[in-house]
């Protein structure tokens, strides 16, 4: 890796193997990147009470990382988006799995203006079968995605993405009987 990053933001996955491979890949540009900030999104505020994490605590612990609170990669995006407002990093990198970074691409494009300012870095899934059903998964949620952000504008400061941020939760919320469904159906 030749890249110096200024923060490396890792999303918490679906399932605790999916979360390992992210953390795993987190560490690994964090030791190319010193200086760099971990941050922990969509992990426990408490690290020693997030199952996610118990392999990883000694390393984790040495490090200080900044763990922002997310519950769904919309949160993530716009608790990224704080973040970086108050911490100023030039290159962000984030790390989530091959199947979920499309949408990811897709939900941090509405929030950050200078979005060539982001890298993305993605980790395979656990196995071919979480693969397969996590790719028909993303592929609706994309769907949804997209009905949630149509029309809204791009990140622009704090008005702008706090605007953002909650007409898509308005909007999921609204789609959350259709999601509910489709989720039926890939059970």
């Amino acid at each position: 890796m030749n890249k110096k990053y200024d923060a490396i933001v890792v999303l918490s996955g679906g399932n605790n193997e999916a979360t390992s491979l992210r953390i795993d890949k987190a560490l690994e540009l964090y030791r190319c990147c010193k200086d760099a900030k971990l941050v922990l999104n969509g992990f426990f505020e408490n690290i020693h009470e997030d199952p996610r994490l118990k392999n990883y605590l000694e390393d984790i612990e040495q490090i200080h990382p900044y763990v922002l609170d997310a519950p769904d990669t919309e949160a993530n995006a716009y608790a990224t988006k704080i973040f970086s407002r108050k911490h100023r990093p030039k290159n962000i990198v984030i790390v989530s799995s091959e199947t979920h970074l499309p949408r990811v691409k897709m939900i941090y494009h509405k929030f950050f203006k200078n979005y060539s300012d982001l890298d993305f870095i993605s980790t395979e899934e656990p196995s071919e079968k979480i693969r397969r059903k996590r790719k028909t998964k993303e592929i609706l949620s994309n769907i949804m995605t997209y009905a949630e952000f149509y029309g809204l504008p791009r990140g622009n400061g704090p008005g702008t993405d706090r605007t953002i941020y909650q007409a898509a939760e308005q909007r999921k919320r609204k789609l959350d009987k259709f999601n509910g469904l489709v989720k039926k159906i890939l059970k």
